[in-house]
């Protein structure tokens, strides 16, 4: 259920660029003319698996970047972000049974990844995430070898991404946050979610269409941009 609460909490920026001040929603931190409140769940999302996303460092101030929305559509409980261009077992409580554990799955399309289809939906997973440019994603994952031994699963929905803001590096690739909520309608086994996850991605990618950007544009037989994928 959408949150259709007019008031969202309003505070004013005032930029060296843009003279004017304007008023920015205190919950999604964006503009008043593109906020996003209104295609946030009135109450976090109830789920059993719990989601670890792995952002580059990078991704985190990116304005139309995607885990935010996921912020603020899943519980504080169930949702961890640790940012860092590389991890360990270390970086924070829990992690190190986390990768020890036969529950966790890290969503990258390796060579010998699996499709999500097939995976068990017996106990919670730990689904784990990393977030960033295809480039950045890459270099993570070849530089955290604790990552290397976790059971590898990849997400064909044979379709385009909804995140038509931001060119994906393959035919089928997917933003974050669209990967989560495809992982999750499958392992909660609640169609629903995804339906509810996709809502403010796709009022982020018509209010930048409606303010003059571009929606990206594949053509048949454009050529995926996916390489190197030898672990």
């Amino acid at each position: 259920m959408a949150n259709n609460d007019p008031f969202c909490g309003w505070t004013y920026d005032v930029s060296d660029e843009i003279p004017q001040k304007r008023l920015i929603c205190a919950k999604c931190k964006r503009p008043q003319t593109v906020c996003l409140c209104r295609s946030f769940p009135a109450s976090p999302v109830s789920i059993a698996n719990s989601v670890i996303v792995l952002q580059h460092p990078l991704e985190e101030n990116r304005s139309l970047a995607t885990v935010p929305l996921l912020k603020a559509c899943l519980p504080s409980n169930k949702l961890t972000v640790i940012r860092d261009n590389s991890f360990q077992p270390s970086h924070f409580a829990d992690f190190e049974d986390i990768l020890r554990s036969r529950n966790t799955v890290l969503v990258y399309p390796s060579k010998n990844a699996v499709q999500l289809l097939t995976l068990e939906r017996n106990d919670p997973k730990n689904l784990v995430f990393l977030d960033g440019t295809w480039r950045q994603v890459k270099q993570m994952y070849g530089h955290s070898y604790c990552l290397h031994h976790l059971k590898k699963v990849v997400i064909d929905i044979g379709e385009r991404s909804e995140y038509i803001i931001r060119k994906q590096p393959m035919k089928k690739g997917l933003s974050t946050l669209e990967s989560v909520a495809h992982s999750l309608a499958y392992f909660e086994d609640d169609p629903s979610i995804k339906e509810v996850l996709l809502q403010p991605l796709r009022l982020l990618c018509q209010h930048q269409i409606d303010h003059g950007g571009d929606p990206v544009r594949y053509s048949d037989d454009s050529e995926d941009e996916q390489e190197d994928l030898n672990h």
